[in-house]
Formats: structure tokens, C-alpha cells, sequence
């Protein structure tokens, strides 16, 4: 959302499964949280994240749940927010000029590729898709995570001004 509104203060941006698309949250549980976000913003509920769809790597989803940091809450303003942020970028995408890597895992059931893919097709300027067909949501730190390392160093190359 920063980048589009403030394309002249990035020269490119980089985004990992980001949610671009539905959230799978039930109709009826999002005029809820709309509502609440109005009277009650900091009311919390548990986000009922899956972590199985983090990683297919054991080790990565036991780190993640072994931080002291990591909650599985979220507040009504929050949800509420998010939402609002992915309709405005997929409708703002044709007016997004910054260029972009976005990388998503085929596999990934915690945030779905679809919104990603929507995003692209929607998209004007320089966005370039990695789509990872075998790869959950934890792409720099999965099984497999060599790929989309070597695909970002390389966009990120090809971007860079040349040496004198």
C-alpha cells in the first residue's frame, strides 16, 4: 500500500505470499469484525491459523510456535483493516508503476496464490510473478528455499544501475 501511494520514494519492492486475495473468513464473521472494529477495535480473537500450511519443513513451524513472540490473536481492527488494504490494492492495481517481484508458493493454503496471481493480471508496469508450484507459505525458509533466494538476488540484480 506504501509503495503505490508513494511510488517516487522506492525504486522496486519485493513481496513473499503476500495477501492479495480472500482471506477465507465467512461472510457473516466479516460484518462482525466490521462492527466490532468500530465499537470495540481492540477486541481479540484467536486467528485459527493452521500452521501446518506454514512450511513443510517440521523444524521451521517448531521454531515459529517455540518464539515467545508469536500469538495466534488478532484484533477486529486489524482484520477489518487488512481486508480493507487488499480490496484497495487490487483495485489500485493498474495504477501500481514501482517495479515488483512477487513470490507465492503454489502450495501455500495460508494464503492463497489466487489473489496474487489477480494482482498481476490486474497490474500496470514492471511486476514480475515467481511461482513456487510444490512450496507452502514460509518461502525463505522452507525446504526448497534456494529458488526463491536465487530468484530475488537475481531481480534484484537485474534493477541495479550499472558499475562505473
Amino acid at each position: 500500500d506504501y509503495v503505490l501511494h508513494h511510488p517516487a520514494s522506492v525504486s522496486g519492492a519485493v513481496a513473499a505470499a503476500p495477501p492479495l486475495g480472500r482471506l477465507g473468513v465467512p461472510p457473516p464473521l466479516l460484518l462482525l469484525g466490521r462492527i466490532a472494529s468500530r465499537l470495540l477495535p481492540r477486541f481479540a480473537l484467536r486467528t485459527g491459523m493452521d500452521l501446518s500450511g506454514l512450511a513443510r519443513d517440521p523444524t521451521v513451524i517448531a521454531a515459529v510456535t517455540g518464539d515467545p513472540l508469536f500469538h495466534r490473536w488478532g484484533t477486529a481492527r486489524l482484520s477489518t483493516e487488512v481486508v480493507l488494504a487488499i480490496a484497495r490494492l487490487q483495485r489500485e492495481a493498474p495504477r501500481f508503476t514501482t517495479p515488483l517481484l512477487l513470490l507465492h508458493g503454489g502450495a501455500d493454503r495460508m494464503v492463497l496464490p489466487d489473489g496474487t496471481r489477480e494482482f498481476v493480471r490486474r497490474a500496470g508496469g514492471d511486476v514480475t510473478l515467481r511461482e513456487y508450484p510444490d512450496a507452502y507459505h514460509a518461502l525463505f525458509a522452507d525446504i526448497g528455499r534456494e529458488a526463491p533466494l536465487d530468484d530475488l538476488v537475481r531481480w534484484i540484480e537485474a534493477r541495479l544501475p550499472a558499475s562505473p
